[in-house]
């Protein structure tokens, strides 16, 4: 992918170019790196299921933990365009199993929903299954007209919503 990118761009200015490429998560990006833990380098395997509170999966353990992911993509509902997010999940409840929290999150790829709806549906249907203390939910996509887009729900009374990502 580097080296087709690389190519496209010395045709298109006429001119030999150095590419580098950045992990969305680097640090000499401006904004943003969540805390907690990053699932998307789980092993899973992926169907064509709609996102739903079925793809999830809890243990009966406790825990109080913060987890994110990069690869959230889901569609707009008026343009069929895909809208890229990293989402990150901080709850304290019974141990969803990263793996089927995963699976639930990459099942928006073919899903239609304004991103504020996504949101909602997450909280709605995370909230259904572990019955937490607490949860909140914010995803920050990436920028489509120039405007970032950070959807925050929180059963919080006083919420303190992250600040934009690295890679908005």
């Amino acid at each position: 992918m580097r080296e087709t990118l690389k190519k496209d761009i010395e045709n298109t200015v006429g001119a030999s170019i150095e590419l580098e490429l950045l992990p969305v998560d680097a640090v000499e990006l401006d904004g943003g790196i969540p805390d907690g833990l990053c699932i998307d380098d789980l092993q899973i395997s992926i169907d064509s299921s709609p996102p739903g509170v079925n793809l999830l999966q809890a243990g009966e353990e406790l825990v109080e933990e913060a987890v994110y992911s990069h690869l959230l993509r889901s569609l707009c509902p008026v343009t069929g365009q895909p809208d890229w997010a990293t989402v990150y999940v901080r709850y304290r409840g019974r141990a969803l199993t990263h793996e089927s929290l995963l699976r639930y999150l990459i099942a928006f790829r073919k899903h239609q929903e304004f991103h504020e709806q996504c949101v909602e549906r997450m909280y709605c249907d995370i909230h259904k299954l572990v019955s937490p203390e607490f949860l909140e939910i914010q995803a920050f996509y990436t920028r489509r007209g120039g405007l970032d887009i950070n959807p925050f729900r929180s059963s919080d009374a006083n919420p303190i919503p992250l600040s934009r990502m690295n890679r908005q």
